[in-house]
C-alpha cells in the first residue's frame, strides 16, 4: 500500500485555503465540506488499481475499463496533447491525478469550459429573445390575415406594439428585425403551412372525407378554384378550407385533374367519397362534368347538387312564372337605382324616416339567384314606403330636369298602387319563410336528416297560409299582409299618410291569384328540385332521432334502407347487415335522447372494435356535404384580400392569406409552435435550438453567423 506524501497534503492544505470572497457563504460551505471528503478519501490505504472514489473527487476523470486507462474529459475535448487527453493513463495514484490537475493544460482547458459554458447561457437568452420575438411578429401576422390588413401595415402595428410596452419585442435599433414585407410573407407562409399540414394529416386519419368546389374569378381576371373539406374525425364533423387553386382554363378536363393531382400526391383519392358544387354543367354534367370524371375513379363517389343554390334556383324559376312579379321586381330596381347615386336623395330618405318614427333603413339591391338580398329588400321597402313616398314627392317638386320629373312621377304613380304595396307585403312574408329555408341550409355542418323536416315545415306553412281557403273561402295570409290589409283597406280612403293609393275593385281578386300563382310555384319548384332518392332516404336511418320508439318496431327498423347503403357501398364495408341489430340495441338502450353530433365521438372512441363497418359508414356518410355555401364564403374573404389596392397579389399569396383568415381558432386559441418551427428551418437561415442529445450546437439568430462548438 502506498502512502500519501507531503506534495498531496500540500495540494489538499492549498485546495481548502481557496476561496472567493465574492461566493456566498452557502457555496463557500458546500466546497469546504466537499473538500474535507477529498482530504478523507485521500488518506485511506489505498489498494492496487483505479479507484471508483476518484470519479466523485475530480468531475473530469473518465475511466476506460476495457483499456484500464485514465482520460480527462476537458482535455479531451479542447484536443490537449498531454497523456490524459490523447493516449490516456496507467498511472493509478491519486498524485498523478493531483499533479494533472494543477498542469497548465488542464487550467486552459477548465476555463474554456467556463467561457464556453457562459457562451452558450448567453447564447440560449439571446435565442429565446429571438424567438418571442418572431412568435410576437407571427401574432400580428394572424392578427393581420384575420382582419385582411396587408402586410404594408406590419411595420406600423409593430411600432404601435412598442409604444405600447409589448416586452417580446426586441429593439427596433436592430440590424435585423424580420419586419419588412419580404419577411413577413415568410412568416405567413409558415403559419399557413402549419395550418395546411394539420388538414392534410386530419384527412389521413379520417375515414372519409367530401369536398365542396367552386371556380371564380378575382379582382385581375384571374380564374380561381377553391376547394373546401368535410370530414368526420374521430367522430367530430370538420369543415375545413383547404385549397385555392389557380387555373389554366376554366373546362371539366382542366379543373378535374386540378383536383386529383392534388389528392394524389398525398395519396388521399381513394378516401374522397362525396362532391358538392353548384349547379354549372361544368361540374355536375352528366357525361363529362368533374363529378362525373371523378365517379370513374370511385363509384362509391355521393355527388350532391348545393341544397341552397337549389332552393334559390326554385325560387327564381317560380319568379319568372308570375308577371306581377315581374313587375314588382321592375319598382323594387328602378326604387334602388332612383336612390344609388344620390346621396341627397338618401338624406332626404333619411330625413322622412326620422320625422316619422321610422327605423332609419337603406333601400337594398336585389339580386337574381340570392333570394336572401331579395328578402331583405323587399322588407326594408315595406318599412319605409311612407317615407319614400314622401322623398319621391319632394324630388318632384324640386327638379328642374323635365325627363326627369317625368321619371319620377311614373315611379311615384306605379308606387301608389295598392296592389303592388299588398304584393309587396307578400313577398315579406313569403320570401321570411324561404329566406329562414335558406340560412337552415346554410349552416356549416347541416345534417341529412335536418333537410326534409324543415323543406316539409315551409312548404306546410306556404301551403297553409297561401294555398288552402277557410270555410269562409279566405285565405289566412301571413302576418305581414294582414296587418298591410289592416291598416290600408281596399275603398276610397285608400291612402298611406297624405298619399292617395290607386286601385280597382279587381284588385283583390286579382291579388289573390297572383299570390297563388307565386305561392303554387315556389312549392312545385321546391319539390321539383328537392325529389325523393332512395340513397340519401336511406342514410336517414344512421340517425337514431328518426327511429321509432317502439322496440317490435326497432327490431326490424331500417333493414331494407340498410342494403341499399350496403349496396352502394360494398367496395368500402362489409357485414354490415350482420353488427346493424346489435348497434341498434347499444344506442337504443344508452344513447337514446343524446344528439348524434354528440353521440358520434362516443361511438367512435368505445365502439369502434364492436361495431367497426357500422362506424366507417357513420364516418362516410357524416363527411358528405350537402351545400357549397363555405366556397361562396371563401371567394368573399378572398375579395375582401385582394381588392384594388392590392391586386398584384400572386395565388400563393392569396392561399396563404385565405388559409390564416380562414382558420377555425381565433388568435388566442392557436398553437404557433410548429408555425415557429417552420420558419426557423425555412432555407437553413434561421437559429436552431440545440438539442439534448445532439454533438453539435448550432443556431443563426437575426442576421449572425452560425457557430459550432462540440459538446463535451
Amino acid at each position: 500500500m502506498d502512502e500519501i506524501d507531503d506534495n498531496e497534503f500540500n495540494v489538499i492544505d492549498s485546495d481548502l485555503e481557496e476561496t472567493n470572497t465574492n461566493i456566498n457563504k452557502k457555496q463557500i460551505q458546500k466546497n469546504i465540506n466537499f473538500k474535507k471528503k477529498k482530504t478523507r478519501l485521500l488518506i485511506k490505504k489505498k489498494t492496487e488499481g483505479f479507484q471508483e472514489e476518484w470519479l466523485e473527487i475530480y468531475k473530469w476523470l473518465i475511466y476506460d475499463s476495457s483499456k484500464k486507462l485514465m482520460f480527462c474529459s476537458l482535455c479531451k475535448s479542447h484536443k490537449k496533447l498531454n497523456r490524459f487527453g490523447k493516449e490516456g493513463s496507467k498511472n493509478f495514484k491519486t498524485s498523478a491525478l493531483s499533479e494533472h490537475a494543477s498542469t497548465k493544460d488542464h487550467t486552459d482547458a477548465t476555463n474554456l469550459e467556463i467561457s464556453r459554458a457562459e457562451f452558450i447561457r448567453v447564447s440560449n437568452n439571446s435565442i429565446d429573445k429571438a424567438q418571442n420575438h418572431i412568435g410576437s411578429l407571427m401574432k400580428i401576422i394572424f392578427w393581420l390575415a384575420e382582419n385582411d390588413i396587408s402586410l404594408n401595415k406590419l411595420s406600423e402595428v409593430v411600432k404601435l406594439c412598442r409604444i405600447l410596452g409589448c416586452p417580446q419585442l426586441i429593439s427596433a435599433s436592430s440590424t435585423i428585425n424580420y419586419e419588412n414585407n419580404v419577411s413577413g410573407r415568410e412568416i405567413l407562409s409558415a403559419i399557413s403551412i402549419s395550418i395546411e399540414e394539420t388538414i392534410w394529416n386530419e384527412l389521413n386519419e379520417a375515414i372519409a372525407f367530401g369536398i365542396m368546389v367552386d371556380e371564380s374569378t378575382d379582382i385581375s381576371s384571374e380564374p380561381h378554384l377553391i376547394i373546401y373539406v368535410k370530414y368526420c374525425l374521430h367522430g367530430k364533423i370538420k369543415v375545413r378550407f383547404l385549397k385555392l387553386l389557380q387555373l389554366k382554363s376554366k373546362d371539366s378536363k382542366t379543373i378535374f385533374e386540378a383536383i386529383i393531382d392534388l389528392f394524389d400526391k398525398k395519396g388521399l383519392t381513394n378516401k374522397l367519397m362525396s362532391f358538392a358544387s353548384d349547379g354549372a354543367s361544368v361540374m355536375l354534367g352528366r357525361s363529362t362534368g368533374v363529378a362525373s370524371r371523378i365517379k370513374e375513379r370511385n363509384e362509391c363517389l355521393f355527388i350532391t347538387h348545393c341544397i341552397a343554390h337549389r332552393l334559390a334556383l326554385a325560387c327564381n324559376s317560380a319568379e319568372k312564372k308570375v308577371d306581377f312579379c315581374k313587375h314588382a321586381e321592375h319598382i323594387i330596381k328602378s326604387v334602388y337605382n332612383f336612390f344609388s347615386n344620390s346621396s341627397k336623395r338618401v338624406d332626404i330618405l333619411r330625413k322622412y324616416q326620422e320625422i316619422l318614427g321610422h327605423p332609419i333603413l337603406k333601400i337594398k339591391q336585389i339580386y337574381e339567384v340570392r333570394w336572401l338580398s331579395w328578402y331583405e329588400a323587399v322588407k326594408n321597402l315595406c318599412l319605409s314606403i311612407e317615407s319614400l313616398m314622401d322623398t319621391l314627392l319632394e324630388t318632384i317638386t324640386t327638379t328642374t330636369n323635365n325627363l326627369q320629373k317625368q321619371s319620377f312621377v311614373s315611379l311615384y304613380t306605379a308606387i301608389c298602387n295598392w296592389k303592388l304595396l299588398a304584393f309587396l307585403h307578400f313577398l315579406w312574408d313569403i320570401l321570411g319563410y324561404l329566406s329562414a329555408l335558406s340560412k337552415v341550409f346554410q349552416q356549416k355542418k347541416i345534417q341529412i336528416s335536418d333537410i326534409d323536416p324543415v323543406i316539409e315545415l315551409t312548404l306546410n306553412k306556404i301551403r297553409q297560409e297561401f294555398l288552402e281557403f277557410d270555410n269562409e273561402g279566405r285565405l289566412l295570409l301571413g302576418e305581414n299582409l294582414n296587418r298591410f290589409l289592416s291598416n290600408v283597406p281596399l275603398g276610397d280612403d285608400c291612402n298611406i299618410g297624405a298619399h292617395q293609393l290607386t286601385w280597382d275593385e279587381n284588385y283583390e281578386a286579382e291579388l289573390v291569384v297572383d299570390i297563388q300563382s307565386f305561392a303554387s310555384a315556389v312549392v312545385s319548384e321546391i319539390q321539383e328540385r328537392f325529389p325523393d332518392r332512395p340513397l340519401l332516404n336511406s342514410m336517414k336511418i344512421l340517425d337514431h332521432a328518426n327511429w321509432p320508439n317502439s322496440k317490435e318496431e326497432l327490431a326490424k327498423y331500417g333493414e331494407q334502407e340498410l342494403n341499399i347503403l350496403s349496396e352502394f357501398y360494398k367496395k368500402e364495408v362489409n357485414n354490415i347487415c350482420g353488427e346493424w341489430f346489435g348497434y341498434k340495441a347499444i344506442v337504443y338502450s344508452n344513447f337514446k335522447n343524446i344528439k348524434i353530433e354528440v353521440l358520434l365521438p362516443r361511438l367512435f372512441e368505445f365502439y369502434y372494435d364492436a361495431f367497426p363497418n357500422i362506424i366507417k359508414l357513420l364516418g362516410i356518410i357524416y363527411s358528405i356535404p350537402f351545400s357549397s355555401v363555405d366556397c361562396e364564403r371563401g371567394f368573399s374573404k378572398q375579395n375582401l384580400i385582394k381588392t384594388d389596392l392590392r391586386n398584384s397579389l400572386n395565388n400563393e399569396t392569396l392561399h396563404f392569406w385565405m388559409m390564416v383568415g380562414l382558420e377555425e381558432k381565433d388568435l388566442s386559441e392557436f398553437d404557433f409552435t410548429r408555425a415557429l418551427q417552420i420558419w426557423n428551418g425555412a432555407s437553413g437561415k434561421f437559429y436552431n435550438i440545440p438539442e439534448k442529445s445532439g454533438k453539435i450546437f448550432s443556431f443563426q439568430i437575426l442576421g449572425r453567423q452560425n457557430i459550432f462548438i462540440p459538446d463535451p
